[in-house]
This record gives C-alpha cells, structure tokens and sequence, in this order.
C-alpha cells in the first residue's frame, strides 16, 4: 500500500525518501476527493465539485510522471522505442542547502551512453519558456552533484512528457531540443 521512494541513484539512507500510497484509486481519493466530501457537509456542493476538480488536476499530475517512468520501462523492456534501459528510472530531488533540484524522471542507457532527463505536465501548454528554464536548470544543477557527474560525456536528452501536445506546439519544443511524448505517442511505441 505504501512505497518509499528513493531519488535515482541515491546512495545514504537520509531523509531523502518519499513515502506514497500505491494504489491509484485510494490516493486520488486522499488527495482530492475526501476533502471536497466533507466540504460538501458545509458549502454548496458545485464549490465542492470546483475543489475537487482543481484537487484532481494536481493529482493527475503526478499520476502522470508514474504513467510516464512505467510507460518508458515497459517501451525498453519490449525493446521498442527509442532508449533502451540499463537501470530503472526514477526522479531526483534535493532540497537541502542551496540545492534546488527536482526532476521528474532520469532514465539512462548506460551502454550507449545516453540520459534523458524528463519533465511531465498534465497540461502541454505550460511548458513555458520560464518552466523550460527551470527545467534546464534542474539539470544543471544535478550535473554538479556527485550522483550527476557520472553522466559527463554522455548524450543528454530532454524529454517532455503531457497527455497531448497541440501540433504548433510540439513543433516549437523540438525545434528547441525537447523530445515530446505523449501518451498517444506511447500507444504508438507500444502497439
């Protein structure tokens, strides 16, 4: 019921870890539903549906990022698209000190020398240039750390990740370097 997580390739067993519900249906409910139950006891109940909606958009973010690490392991594991796993991919975050890091999914092919580092958003369109910038340096900052300086000399990739992405706005991303999956796109990879 219950996973600790660990960031990717973290060694200690400090106070990094996060701990999460596993099951989709009852962390949705934690997250957004139960609280708009009994705000409903005390408020009309469209204000509670409004919370529960807005609640349920943050959630399925971060159901997202899972779809996304899942969805990319079961692609390599099948030995379809485009980067073929040496070790399972998780996020990385680091919040001590002066570090401000937090990327959704590092996944590496070792072998080949490859790191894709990803960001996912329920919503394509706030992929902004001021979201990108932080993405970059998010990376930039891992790169410092001593879990990051193993990716030296490796081909870095920078992998966007939403449930669609408008036509004219995926042009844009990768004509700036981002790879853009969507979970059309993983259909496709997949069928």
């Amino acid at each position: 019921m219950v996973e600790a997580q660990r960031p990717i390739f973290d060694e200690n067993k400090g106070r990094k870890s996060r701990y999460l519900i596993t099951d989709n249906f009852l962390s949705a409910w934690l997250a957004a539903i139960a609280r708009s139950v009994d705000y409903a006891r005390i408020r009309p109940i469209d204000d509670a549906i409004k919370r529960a909606d807005i609640a349920l958009q943050t959630y399925e973010g971060k159901a997202l990022e899972k779809m996304a690490r899942l969805l990319t392991e079961e692609a390599s594991r099948l030995g379809k698209g485009d980067l073929a796993l040496t070790e399972a991919i998780r996020g990385f975050w680091n919040k001590s000190g002066n570090a401000d890091i937090e990327i959704d999914l590092i996944a590496a092919d070792n072998d080949a020398e490859v790191v894709r580092f990803g960001s996912c958003k329920r919503s394509a369109e706030r992929f902004t240039k001021t979201e990108l910038d932080k993405f970059r340096g998010h990376i930039d900052r891992f790169l410092t750390t001593r879990p990051g300086a193993r990716f030296a000399g490796f081909d870095m990739q920078y992998a966007l990740y939403s449930t669609e992405f408008d036509p004219q706005l995926r042009r844009y991303l990768e004509a700036n370097g981002y790879l853009c999956l969507s979970i059309s796109d993983f259909a496709r990879i997949l069928a």
